[in-house]
């Protein structure tokens, strides 16, 4: 029985080490960089980086420094660069849309 429970422990925290951001309407994978650049500045936010990217939707992953990831919800919600309407928002991924980019 305990065979297996290894490998799926590794995987579980695997996928929970660091959280995901999924963007969907993204035009090109230049604008999921700029988006990054965006994320980047937040100041609970270590580092992201893209996990996936396919057809107009994006996987970021989240570093946190602090806080949780409602609080990176929240300042999806205002930052300067694009207007996001948040989808969903749990414990270990946000679902965000991007509803136009801010001039």
């Amino acid at each position: 029985m305990a065979k297996g429970l290894p490998d799926e422990v590794l995987k579980y925290l695997k996928e929970r080490a660091f959280s995901s951001i999924v963007i969907k309407n993204v035009k090109d994978i230049a604008q999921v960089k700029r988006i990054i650049n965006s994320i980047k500045v937040f100041p609970t936010v270590k580092d992201c980086w893209v996990k996936n990217y396919s057809e107009g939707i994006a996987v970021v992953s989240v570093d946190l420094k602090r806080g949780a990831l409602d609080e990176v919800s929240k300042m999806l919600t205002i930052n300067d660069n694009y207007n996001f309407k948040i989808v969903n928002s749990g414990k270990y991924e946000i679902e965000a849309e991007i509803v136009s980019e801010k001039k």
